[in-house]
């Protein structure tokens, strides 16, 4: 499991052969959401179906949501699967605000 972490931000990920797990914690925003993407896309475009688990993330803003939508975008141009799982109340609440809870599925 390889762990990047900032003050109020940290990022866990492990690879189970079928799934890279990344786990985000603390607060997705213009200066972390950068990092959070990179690990997204470079792990969908290596091919790896890739969920993110989101449970401990405690303040997600535009940026962070923008993070969502091109790892689903760049899932889809390569065929494979991005799945948002252990939403948290923050990361529910500004998907239920901007309508994406429809496009992004528990998992």
């Amino acid at each position: 499991m390889v762990t990047e972490q900032s003050p109020s931000f940290s990022v866990a990920i492990s690879d189970d052969g079928e799934f890279v797990t990344i786990r985000a914690s603390g607060e997705i925003d213009v200066a972390t959401a950068p990092e959070l993407e990179e690990q997204i896309v470079g792990h969908i475009e290596r091919g790896a179906a890739v969920v993110l688990d989101l449970g401990g993330v405690t303040f997600i803003d535009s940026s962070g949501l923008r993070t969502l939508v091109n790892g689903r975008q760049r899932a889809e141009d390569n065929s494979t699967r991005f799945t948002l799982a252990g939403r948290s109340a923050a990361v529910d609440r500004l998907l239920h605000v901007t309508g994406l809870d429809t496009v992004f599925s528990a998992g």
